[in-house]
C-alpha cells in the first residue's frame, strides 16, 4: 500500500504575537471550536500539526492593508460568494483595545442603520482575533478623495454621518473616532448616488445617561472632518473654538442637521457652516433659508 502522506503545517506570519496560553474569554456562543491542533501518527514519533483555521477554511482572501498589529482582508465566503471585510489582530492587541467580541459594534447594529458599516461576527484562534464586517463597495473617504472630487458631496456626507451619529447616540454609544479613515464610501449603481457609512468601532465606548462630553467629541470630530474637506485643516484656534462650541451644545439635533444638509445641493461649502450654525444658535430652524433652495 502507498505510504500515508503527512499533513503540512500552515505557517504563521512572523509579525504577530506568538500563541498565548493564558485564559481568554470563551463566551462567544460557540465561536471557539476547541483545539485547533491534534496529533498525527506515523512511523516515527507523533508530531503535533496545526489544523487550518476557520478563516482559511471559510474565505478566499486578499490583503487590503497590513498595519502590523492589524491586517485587513477583502474576503469572499467560499460557500455562497458573499463579500466581507475581515480584520485580524493579535490577541494581545485585541485584549488591550477591547476588541474581544467588539461589543460596541455589535450593540450598534442590533437595529439597522444605512449609514453604519454592519457588524457580522467575530471569533478567536490560537494567536489571532478575527472581526467580520460588511464590505463597502468603495474605499475609506481618505483614499476616495485622492481620485474623486468630494466638494459637491459634502452635504450628503454631512447628512449621512450626522444620521449615523444620531443613531449611535440614541443607542448610548459614542464613536470617538470620526475622521476620513473611518468613513467609507459606497456607490449605489441602481440610483447612481454615493452613500457614506461610519465604521471602525474599536475606539467606541458605551455611554451612561447620554454622556455630554462624549457626544461633544463626536460632534467636534464631525465638524473638523467636514471643515478639512471644504477648507483644509483647522488651525489650533479654530479647533479649540469648535470643541468649545460642541461642549456647550452636546444636545444638538444631528437628525435635523442631516435633514437640512441634503437641501444644500447648490451650496456644498455651506455644509460646515450649517453645523456651526447648529452649534451657535439656541434653536436650529426646521426649514431651510431661501438661499438653500
Amino acid at each position: 500500500t502507498p505510504a500515508r502522506s503527512k499533513r503540512r503545517a500552515i505557517p504563521r506570519p512572523t509579525s504577530y504575537a506568538s500563541p498565548r496560553t493564558g485564559s481568554l474569554s470563551k463566551s462567544f456562543n460557540g465561536l471557539l471550536d476547541g483545539s485547533l491542533s491534534r496529533s498525527w501518527g506515523g512511523d516515527q514519533t507523533s508530531k503535533r500539526i496545526e489544523e487550518p483555521s476557520r478563516f482559511v477554511h471559510t474565505f478566499d482572501s486578499t490583503v487590503l492593508t497590513d498595519k502590523g498589529n492589524i491586517t485587513i482582508f477583502s474576503a469572499t465566503k467560499l460557500l455562497d460568494g458573499t463579500q466581507n471585510v475581515i480584520k485580524r489582530a493579535s490577541l494581545e492587541y485585541a485584549e488591550q483595545h477591547n476588541w474581544l467580541g467588539c461589543p460596541q459594534h455589535a450593540a450598534a447594529c442590533k437595529k439597522f442603520c444605512h449609514n453604519i458599516v454592519q457588524y457580522h461576527d467575530c471569533w478567536e484562534e490560537p494567536s489571532y482575533f478575527y472581526l467580520r464586517v460588511q464590505s463597502c463597495p468603495g474605499e475609506s473617504l481618505h483614499e476616495w478623495r485622492r481620485t474623486h472630487s468630494i466638494i459637491d458631496e459634502l452635504p450628503r456626507l454631512l447628512s449621512h454621518i450626522a444620521t449615523a451619529l444620531q443613531f449611535l447616540h440614541e443607542q448610548e454609544i459614542a464613536h470617538l473616532n470620526v475622521n476620513q479613515h473611518t468613513i467609507y464610501v459606497a456607490y449605489l449603481p441602481d440610483v447612481d448616488i454615493f452613500t457614506y457609512k461610519l465604521g471602525d468601532f474599536e475606539n467606541a465606548a458605551f455611554m451612561k445617561s447620554m454622556n455630554q462630553s462624549m457626544i461633544a467629541i463626536d460632534i467636534h470630530m464631525l465638524g473638523e472632518c467636514v471643515h478639512s474637506l471644504a477648507f483644509g485643516q483647522l488651525g489650533p484656534p479654530m479647533r479649540d473654538l469648535l470643541h468649545e462650541m460642541a461642549l456647550e451644545r452636546p444636545t444638538i439635533s444631528l437628525a435635523l442637521v442631516a435633514q437640512r444638509a441634503l437641501r444644500l445641493k447648490k451650496q456644498p461649502l455651506s455644509a460646515y457652516r450649517l453645523l456651526i450654525e447648529a452649534l451657535t444658535q439656541p434653536h436650529l430652524p426646521s426649514t431651510p433659508s431661501k438661499s438653500e433652495h
